[in-house]
C-alpha cells in the first residue's frame, strides 16, 4: 500500500540510520556512468524516471509512439521486458505475447500499439536496440535513463506532480532510483498529474527548479475508456456503480482516484505487488470478495497482460489511461525531424 505524508514524516529513526549506508551505496551504483556509450546508427529517445514506478512512463512511451507512427517517424521501442522469461536472451514481442514471457509493460503496449511499432525486450538494452535495425527510424528507449551504455539523442525524465524534492529518499529509504542532481542529464522534464492536479504543475515545477533542464512539461493522466475483460459480460457503466479494485502497479492510488472521477463508488480496493503475477488463489479470492459486493471488477490496462486472456469468473472492466501533453509532443517530434533532417537520413517509413 502507497507510503502516506504523516507516514513519510514520522517513519522510524531507527530504521532511517539503519538502512542510510545502503541508500548511499544504491546512489553511487545508479550515478555510476559508462565512459563510452555505443551508438546504434539510429536516433534514441530514453523516456525513464528517477522514481520507482507508477508515474505514467508506460502511457507517455505510448503517447509518443502514437505521435510518431501518425507523422511518418516510424518508431521502434526497446524495453527490459522486466520479469518476462525471455528477457535474459530477448525477442521481438508478437502480436498477442505473453506477459509470463515479455514482460507486463512490453505487452501492454503491444496490445495498445498493434503491428505498427515493433517492440524488442531484452536484459542489455543495446542488443534490444540493434534488434529493432532495419524495422524502425527511431528508437525509444523505455525505461532508460539509468542505461547509459547504450548512447540517446535526447533524454526525456518524467516527475509526478506534487512532488518534494525534500521529502524524496533514495531506495531502500524512498522511491528514488537517483538523486535530483541526476536531472541535470535529461533534456526535457515531464510533470505528470491528473486533471485534478493540474494546478500542482508549477508548484512542483518551483519545487525542483534548481535541478529542472530548461524544458518543462506538464502531461495530463485521463481516462481513454472502459472495457470489458475479454471473455467476460459487458460491464455496466461505472457511474454510481459499486465496485471492487484489483491491481498490482506502482500507483494503486492514481487508479483508485481514476475510477472515483468516473463516479464508481469502491466497495473495496485490493491491492498486490507491482508486476503481481495473479494465482489461482488470487483470483478465487477476488471473486468471493466480488460477490459479497455484489459489485463489478476493476482493474488496469497492465493488470489484464499479467491475466493473459485468462478466463475470469466474475464481470470484469479494463480502465485504460492515456496522458495527454501537446506541448512535448509537439516539441519532440520537431527536435527529432530536425535531428534526422540533419544527419542525411530519409524520414521514411521501413518496409516491415
Amino acid at each position: 500500500m502507497a507510503e502516506t505524508e504523516i507516514e513519510y514524516l514520522f517513519r522510524s529513526r531507527l530504521a532511517r540510520l539503519a538502512a542510510s549506508p545502503l541508500s548511499r551505496i544504491y546512489g553511487l551504483l545508479a550515478c555510476r556512468g559508462y565512459r563510452h556509450s555505443v551508438h546504434v546508427g539510429l536516433p534514441v529517445i530514453s523516456i525513464g524516471n528517477i522514481h520507482v514506478g507508477g508515474v505514467g512512463k508506460t502511457s507517455l512511451v505510448a503517447a509518443v509512439a502514437r505521435e510518431f507512427v501518425k507523422n511518418g517517424l516510424a518508431p521502434g521501442i526497446a524495453s527490459r521486458g522486466y520479469r518476462g522469461s525471455r528477457s535474459a536472451a530477448g525477442a521481438l514481442v508478437p502480436p498477442r505475447g505473453r506477459a509470463s514471457e515479455f514482460g507486463d509493460e512490453p505487452v501492454e503496449l503491444k496490445t495498445l500499439l498493434g503491428d505498427t511499432v515493433p517492440i524488442s525486450i531484452g536484459r542489455d538494452r543495446l542488443t534490444a536496440a540493434r534488434r529493432l535495425l532495419g524495422h524502425c527510424r527511431v528508437i525509444l528507449l523505455d525505461d532508460g535513463f539509468q542505461h547509459r551504455r547504450l548512447h540517446r539523442d535526447l533524454d526525456i525524465v518524467l516527475l509526478p506532480a506534487g512532488s518534494v524534492p525534500e521529502r524524496e529518499r533514495l531506495l531502500p529509504l524512498g522511491r528514488l532510483r537517483e538523486t535530483p542532481a541526476s536531472l541535470e542529464r535529461a533534456d526535457a522534464v515531464v510533470v505528470v498529474g491528473s486533471e485534478k492536479k493540474s494546478n500542482l504543475f508549477e508548484t512542483t515545477r518551483r519545487a525542483w527548479a534548481s535541478f529542472l533542464p530548461k524544458k518543462v512539461f506538464f502531461a495530463r493522466r485521463v481516462l481513454a475508456g472502459v472495457q470489458p475483460y475479454p471473455g467476460t459480460v459487458d460491464p455496466i457503466p461505472l457511474l454510481a456503480r459499486r465496485v471492487v479494485l484489483f491491481s498490482g502497479i506502482g500507483n494503486p492510488d492514481g487508479f483508485a482516484e481514476m475510477v472515483r472521477d468516473a463516479g464508481a463508488v469502491i466497495a473495496q480496493d485490493i491491492r498486490f505487488p507491482d508486476h503481481h503475477f495473479y494465482t489461482e488463489t488470487d483470483i478465487t479470492s477476488i471473486a468471493e470478495t466480488v460477490r459479497r459486493g455484489n459489485a463489478l471488477a476493476v482493474t488496469t490496462a497492465k493488470d489484464a497482460a499479467r491475466l493473459e486472456y485468462r478466463p475470469l469468473p466474475f464481470p470484469t472492466a479494463v480502465l485504460r489511461t492515456s496522458l495527454e501533453a501537446p506541448e512535448f509532443l509537439e516539441w519532440l517530434r520537431r527536435g527529432i525531424e530536425d535531428l534526422l533532417e540533419r544527419s542525411g537520413r530519409p524520414i521514411l517509413v521501413p518496409k516491415r
